[in-house]
């Protein structure tokens, strides 16, 4: 019996399974198990697969969006009909099935990763010097794809089942200890065969040695810290140290080719500039000129040390997400639709639209020093005449405090991650930044936003190491610090760590995570008490939201899941 393998454009596929007789004769015209995978162009295939499960951005699959709305830097927001947002944000769900996406396509991602490595002995990848070169690179690759997509699902769940076979199987959860050895191995088995090759811009997206280095030690990290111990264990008994993991930082920082941008705030696309007569932005936003910020660094920086790519050739929106990075469109102002056309990109300008999601806690924009140039690089204030974005006196008010209903408003956004449009105001000429790039990309809200969604940054590279005791600790906190703080130099303490790390990385997925490893989500209650804000442009109460210590800080498993297991799963705690 043979099973035949479909492959699709998107290098994903299907195996099914039959008896019939004319299965067993010789294909000349489909791949299936028996010629596929064979070569290492196949094996890059099924790789591709693997990476195309990191761009879908889906908001309850993507624990780069439910992290911040579950710390203590975001509230829900959204519109008055947008409960997700509202659930993630107050530890409420009353669908256990809420976040069955994230669980399904971590496991796709997983799949798609073993298909690659179960099937690594066959490939002929070639004696050749070149060809072990590829073939490492792409098993290389496929391993830590693998530990990603776990690491997502551990923190994300906890309690999941460890599944490294193609074949259909309905196996227990495991232990943490299981998934995180298995984390550790893949991640080390990564940085063992990936070519130690120094970057070079702009990064094309695919995984690196350094990449590897990095994302063991956030794994390394949450593992101890969470769980109060001293090693990350590996599958054979043995153990990484901390020790181990602070070698490959300090090689990733000395050997990678990795670096800090010099100015913190080109990282972000707001920062885009073009000299484009038509689309001058940077002759009309106040913020870049004032504060003499240089052009946006672009997409596949020297910073960037992990990041997802969209193209501009992805599929259409169909409401179960796109290619392109949604999580702009998650962020964007909510306005006024009645604007018409025009008004519906000059509005804003020179931001985007969106959902209105994950509105910006105003106790965070109190707690961070106004010395810190991050600050206003991380938070657009509306209420500061220095942003001037609002939109033409002359234009319709398409928006303002509530509009089309937008929900816990504080007048605080991320400025990270909204859309940027360009534009320009006399020529009464506007659209998203990338039409300009882009030119043949549809003008769409919902899919124009097409950025890399950066994952790992060199400033965490450094930070991790100064957390852990790197025997140059101070310098690489205060090569963080300083270019947020010039000339202010910090000693490494855990309260210096904190706050360098929540202003460094906010509403980059990491706040909830280091709270929960640092068994901190006291703060998550602390500072999220008594909010003043703005419902449906009426300012009209407090918001407080409460951690559920009960949870222990993970979702619910879906319950659709525990079903189709036959009650092999187990719910989780506090559901």
């Amino acid at each position: 019996m043979k099973k035949i393998i479909y492959t699709l454009l998107s290098a994903s596929f299907l195996l099914l399974g039959s008896c019939e007789s004319f299965l067993d004769t010789e294909n000349l015209t489909q791949k299936d198990s028996s010629n596929y995978p064979v070569t290492p162009e196949d094996a890059d295939m099924l790789l591709t697969g693997a990476y195309i499960q990191l761009t879908n951005t889906w908001p309850l699959q993507l624990l780069y969006y439910i992290g911040e709305l579950m710390s203590d830097n975001c509230l829900g927001g959204g519109g008055p009909n947008d409960t997700d947002c509202k659930d993630i944000n107050s530890f409420y769900s009353a669908n256990l099935n809420k976040f069955r996406n994230a669980w399904q396509q971590n496991y796709r991602g997983i799949f798609r990763a073993n298909s690659v490595l179960v099937n690594a002995g066959r490939i002929q990848w070639g004696a050749t010097e070149a060809g072990l070169k590829e073939k490492n690179r792409i098993l290389g690759e496929s391993h830590f794809l693998r530990a990603y997509y776990y690491f997502d699902l551990a923190r994300l769940f906890e309690n999941v089942p460890l599944r490294l076979k193609i074949e259909t199987e309905n196996p227990p959860q495991a232990t943490p200890d299981e998934i995180y050895a298995q984390i550790a191995f893949d991640l080390k088995t990564a940085i063992e065969i990936l070519p130690d090759d120094r970057v070079s811009v702009p990064l094309s997206g695919r995984i690196t040695k350094w990449a590897a280095e990095g994302y063991l030690a956030k794994v390394f990290l949450f593992y101890t810290g969470y769980y109060q111990k001293e090693s990350l264990p590996l599958p054979d008994g043995s153990a990484i140290t901390k020790e181990q993991v602070i070698r490959w930082l300090e090689d990733c920082i000395r050997n990678s080719g990795h670096d800090l941008v010099d100015d913190f705030r080109t990282l972000w696309p707001y920062a885009y500039q073009t000299d484009k007569e038509e689309f001058k932005r940077n002759t009309i936003y106040n913020y870049l000129t004032v504060n003499n910020i240089g052009p946006w660094v672009g997409d596949g920086n020297i910073e960037s040390v992990f990041s997802v790519k969209y193209t501009a050739l992805g599929v259409a929106w169909t409401g179960n997400g796109s290619k392109s990075n949604m999580v702009s469109l998650y962020y964007g102002f909510r306005i006024d639709k009645a604007a018409g056309d025009l008004n519906y990109y000059q509005a804003t300008f020179p931001f985007g639209q969106g959902w209105g999601q994950g509105t910006v806690n105003s106790k965070l924009w109190e707690q961070w020093p106004d010395k810190d140039l991050r600050k206003k690089g991380s938070i657009l204030n509306v209420f500061d005449p220095d942003e001037d974005f609002w939109f033409d006196e002359d234009a319709p008010p398409a928006f303002h405090f509530g509009a089309d209903g937008q929900m816990e408003e504080t007048g605080y956004w991320n400025k990270k991650h909204l859309p940027v449009n360009a534009g320009n105001r006399l020529a009464s000429v506007f659209s998203n930044f990338h039409r300009q790039i882009y030119p043949n990309l549809v003008q769409d809200i919902q899919e124009e936003n097409i950025q890399d969604l950066v994952i790992m940054r060199f400033a965490d590279i450094l930070l991790m190491a100064a957390e852990l005791g790197a025997p140059d600790a101070k310098n690489y906190l205060n090569r963080v610090h300083q270019r947020g703080v010039p000339g202010e130099e910090i000693e490494v303490t855990p309260e210096n760590i904190m706050n360098e790390r929540r202003f460094e990385f906010a509403f980059e997925g990491s706040r909830y995570y280091d709270l929960l490893r640092w068994h901190k989500t006291n703060l998550i209650t602390e500072n999220q008490t008594d909010i003043e804000v703005y419902n449906n442009g009426v300012k009209d109460g407090k918001v407080s939201v409460v951690y559920r210590e009960e949870t222990r800080g993970f979702l619910p498993v879906p319950d659709a899941e525990i079903q189709l297991s036959g009650g092999v799963l187990k719910p989780n705690p506090g559901w």
